[in-house]
């Protein structure tokens, strides 16, 4: 009986130390939000290369704050993103509070990158949506 708990045991090991080397490396975003106006470019550090980004568009259907909503909702972003030469448009979105926020990766030529939004300002709230030009996201990008 101990040999069966002792193997059961290693071969347990065995698996979660395999199963580590094939998890994939944690990015690594700057710990600084770039923050960015609907439809105007802004400078966007990306580990020691800097990204031309804009809010192309937006599609908020955040839960106000003061309504009772069955779900939370998402604010749906296009960015369009260059580094001088190559371009993209970046689909992502943002619901809740950002913690657990997806991270959204694509190329510029053959570097890949990876995009993360912090934060999507102001929240709304009923009767009426903010206009476009109010809105400012938080927005993290690194090299992959």
């Amino acid at each position: 009986m101990k040999k069966f708990i002792l193997t059961a045991f290693i071969f347990a090991s065995f698996l979660v130390a395999c199963d580590k080397k094939n998890a994939e490396p944690e990015i690594q975003f700057s710990s600084l939000d770039a923050k960015l106006a609907y439809r105007q470019d802004v400078v966007v550090p990306a580990s020691g290369t800097e990204l031309k980004v804009n809010l192309k568009e937006i599609e908020d259907s955040r839960c106000p704050m003061n309504a009772n909503c069955i779900g939370m909702g998402a604010a749906v972003l296009t960015l369009a993103i260059s580094d001088g030469t190559n371009n993209a448009l970046v689909n992502t979105s943002f619901s809740g509070d950002g913690k657990n926020a997806p991270v959204q990766t694509f190329e510029l030529g053959s570097q890949k990158y990876a995009l993360k939004v912090n934060e999507v300002l102001p929240y709304p709230v009923t009767p009426k949506l903010p206009p476009f030009e109010d809105y400012t996201i938080g927005v993290s990008v690194a090299k992959l």
